[in-house]
């Protein structure tokens, strides 16, 4: 496994997959180690995360935050100036709760919450994202259906969206993409799309 490396002025260096610069809580914790951080330690390195690292020029940075509404994701309002918010959560209705929750505490920081994705369509059911969407007043990003396979697919390090592009998984993925870059303001113009 590739270790996380410091540039010579001291900034964390991302690693690379598939074309995609990342960098991960769990890159500094050994291999089943838990995160066991109180909020100062979290806003610490959430602050490092964004100003410490050696990223490329990006076109998008992307945060996976944990759900919930606690000490990240207000850390990360802190640091840095975050252009929007999107909801993940689950058909199941104590999911969308959360999810919603999440959504109003973003609103009252004043980040823009973009929308909202449903996650694991079809294996619990479907709906809820369209029930949070409309609490919230957003849109409804897409569902992302339950796949099997993808969980496989992911510990092997084959993203689904490139081993199997043309499964409903993938096209899935895609859709949301072209909906929160629009969400964005941002114009995709058909000439640079880019296929490979």
């Amino acid at each position: 496994a590739r270790r996380v490396r410091m540039s010579p002025d001291k900034h964390i260096l991302p690693l690379e997959a598939h074309g995609i610069s990342l960098i991960s809580f769990g890159f500094f914790l050994g291999e089943g180690s838990p995160a066991i951080w109180r909020g100062p330690m979290v806003s610490k390195a959430v602050k490092q995360f964004a100003r410490g690292v050696a990223w490329p020029q990006l076109d998008v940075l992307i945060v996976d935050l944990p759900p919930g509404t606690g000490d990240i994701p207000l850390s990360l309002v802190q640091a840095v100036e975050v252009s929007g918010a999107i909801v993940v959560t689950q058909p199941q209705r104590l999911a969308g709760v959360e999810a919603q929750k999440a959504g109003d505490m973003f609103a009252q920081l004043e980040v823009p919450v973009l929308g909202v994705v449903e996650n694991m369509t079809g294996a619990f059911g479907s709906g809820g994202g369209n029930t949070v969407a409309s609490a919230l007043g957003v849109p409804l990003l897409g569902t992302v259906p339950f796949d099997a396979a993808v969980v496989a697919e992911g510990d092997a390090g084959t993203p689904t969206v490139i081993t199997r592009s043309d499964s409903e998984f993938a096209r899935s993925f895609d859709a949301i993409a072209h909906r929160v870059v629009n969400a964005l303001g941002w114009q995709l113009a058909e000439s640079e799309a880019v296929t490979e």
